[in-house]
């Protein structure tokens, strides 16, 4: 009988005694563990991704980078060969010659284009007159230059044409920067083995409409007695719209108000 009692109650003691606990916890516990070591895996898994994808990102924002820098490689290429016009119009004026009392059209044609390649600069302009678009009446000044692509300075040729010949070639210097402290235009000093010629074009903008032009052509004599031979014209002008200017033009041979031609007409402002 005691042995029976003792016997039921060592059973009933097993479950607390530190050897004999029965594993009710483990079991759980282990799940844990390895759903912990799921998410885990899980996490580093999406880690790896997200630095996988970040490095693919990288690699495309530097081939943007790199698309990008071959853009502007490309840009500057051609920068590098750059055409462009200049100053260009048509006139259409009404004159009258107070020397010979007679009444024309006056057509002048102004003509500036120029290609910047590298660091140098080519320019050409011109302008041609024609009265009542009779050829034999034509009178072109012609002045291709060549330059620094920043600079002020040209070292340039004129020449000086009619429909049949050349009347005058000459070489020197234009200049826009002392013209540009004025408004704008440009002042050619040039010379040949007879004589030198300073020759200036100087314009100015009174608002937005109004403008003046000054020109002067002065040829000096190297050889025999000091007599410099001029030329000069005064243009005022009205801009009636951004194509088309209202312009009157006064050309007056030494000075002297008896050999001028007045004209009035328009002027229209090519591309």
């Amino acid at each position: 009988m005691i042995a029976r009692f003792l016997k039921v109650g060592l059973i009933g003691l097993l479950p607390f005694l530190p050897g004999c606990m029965i594993p009710q916890t483990p079991a759980p516990i282990q799940k844990i563990e390895q759903s912990t070591s799921v998410e885990e895996k899980q996490e580093k898994l999406e880690e790896k991704v997200n630095v996988e994808k970040q490095k693919t990102g990288g690699d495309q924002k530097i081939e943007g980078r790199e698309k990008d820098n071959l853009g502007e490689k490309k840009n500057e290429k051609e920068k590098f060969l750059e055409p462009y016009l200049d100053f260009n119009a048509l006139e259409f004026l009404g004159a009258r010659n107070e020397a010979t009392n007679e009444s024309y059209l006056r057509n002048r044609l102004y003509v500036g284009a120029g290609l910047c390649v590298g660091p140098i600069h080519l320019n050409y302009s011109s302008t041609n007159d024609l009265d009542d678009l009779d050829h034999a009446t034509y009178f072109g000044r012609h002045v291709p230059g060549i330059g620094l692509r920043d600079g002020n300075q040209l070292l340039m040729g004129v020449v000086k044409t009619t429909d049949r010949e050349v009347l005058d070639a000459k070489i020197g210097i234009r200049d826009k920067w002392i013209p540009g402290k004025i408004g704008y235009g440009y002042l050619d000093l040039s010379f040949d083995e007879k004589a030198g010629n300073l020759t200036f074009l100087v314009g100015r903008n009174f608002g937005e409409k109004f403008f003046v032009e000054l020109y002067n052509d002065t040829e000096i004599p190297f050889h025999g007695e000091f007599n410099p031979v001029q030329y000069n014209e005064i243009q005022p002008g009205y801009k009636i719209s951004e194509k088309v200017d209202l312009t009157a033009r006064v050309e007056v041979p030494e000075f002297d108000l008896d050999q001028a031609v007045y004209m009035i007409g328009v002027r229209v402002n090519l591309p």
